[in-house]
């Protein structure tokens, strides 16, 4: 990986999965966190209210436990445990910059409806 005095990031790779992950991990490093766009991330703390997901090195959200399970749940740890892999949606980001995440939405997606009852 060169980056250029300009900022101008060009990266080198001998095979195209290889180009692809490079990508993903300096997007990683750089990249911010869009309200729309679904991500993978690693469960890092558990509270009562939710769960908090690193979805970026150094930068999480939190994915309340009504956005956890498409049905309703009593606690937490009935639907992940520290370390589980999520995909995840982010649903907002408020203006103190706390990311909002959605797993229910990233079911509903893979499942083919919008959440409206009726509808798909």
């Amino acid at each position: 990986m060169n980056v250029e005095d300009d900022g101008t990031v060009r990266i080198y790779a001998n095979t195209g999965p290889a180009m692809a992950r490079a990508k993903e991990l300096i997007s990683g490093l750089t990249g911010e966190i869009e309200v729309g766009k679904t991500y993978k991330g690693r469960v890092v703390s558990l509270k009562d209210f939710g769960a908090f997901v690193e979805i970026f090195p150094g930068r999480d959200g939190l994915v309340h436990i009504s956005e956890l399970s498409e049905t309703r749940i009593a606690r937490v740890e009935d639907a992940v445990k520290m370390g589980d892999l999520l995909e995840v949606k982010c649903i907002g980001v408020d203006d103190k910059g706390r990311v909002k995440l959605s797993r229910k939405a990233v079911l509903r997606e893979a499942a083919g409806t919008n959440g409206s009852p009726g509808r798909n």
